[in-house]
């Protein structure tokens, strides 16, 4: 099943490091970056004694999925799987991961940055400052090349005002959204 049809590309925003309760994204397109809607993908977390935790997700209109990371700390290889189906190949993407605990003293800068981005101003609209982050997925595009994940805040200009998710390679942008 999913040998015959167009290619897709499995994607997502899960980095080396994640706490307990963290929510991780994953985004299925067709070679042309367009989002694949309603399709099935799994990801699973094998831990250093081989045993699997499923999350079953289905991507939404957009191509996208999310879920809640809720399993004990400690090192994972984590597997995303798209199977492939009506007329689209498989797909699939591996790294590994530390997942840590969430009551420890360690401080996640991805979020003390967000929340530091947005303040509200005296007519009690939000305002963004400027800053970007990114980060290597660990993935590769149909050419080769690394797939980037950038976040960034933007006060506005070329943008409007707020928080964006970007995927890209030498290649160029893969897909964008706001996510704040």
């Amino acid at each position: 099943m999913g040998s015959m049809g167009k290619n897709t590309i499995l994607t997502s925003d899960i980095s080396q490091n994640l706490n307990e309760g963290d929510n991780v994204t994953i985004y299925l397109t067709d070679a042309d970056g367009n989002g694949l809607a309603n399709k099935s993908v799994t990801l699973t977390f094998k831990d250093a004694n081989g045993k699997n935790t499923d999350y079953n997700l289905v991507t939404d209109d957009k191509g996208y999925a999310n879920t809640s990371i809720n399993i004990i700390e400690g090192s994972y290889q984590v597997n995303g799987v798209y199977n492939g189906e009506f007329g689209y190949k498989s797909s699939s993407f591996s790294k590994n991961v530390t997942i840590n605990d969430n009551n420890t003293s360690e401080s996640d800068t991805e979020d003390v940055q967000t929340d530091n981005s947005t303040q509200d101003n005296e007519s009690g609209e939000k305002t963004y400052s400027d800053w970007q982050k990114d980060y290597e997925t660990g993935e590769y595009d149909e050419e080769g090349s690394p797939i980037y994940r950038s976040v960034m805040s933007t006060s506005g200009g070329q943008y409007d005002p707020g928080i964006y998710e970007s995927y890209w390679s030498e290649n160029g942008l893969i897909s964008e959204r706001r996510i704040g």
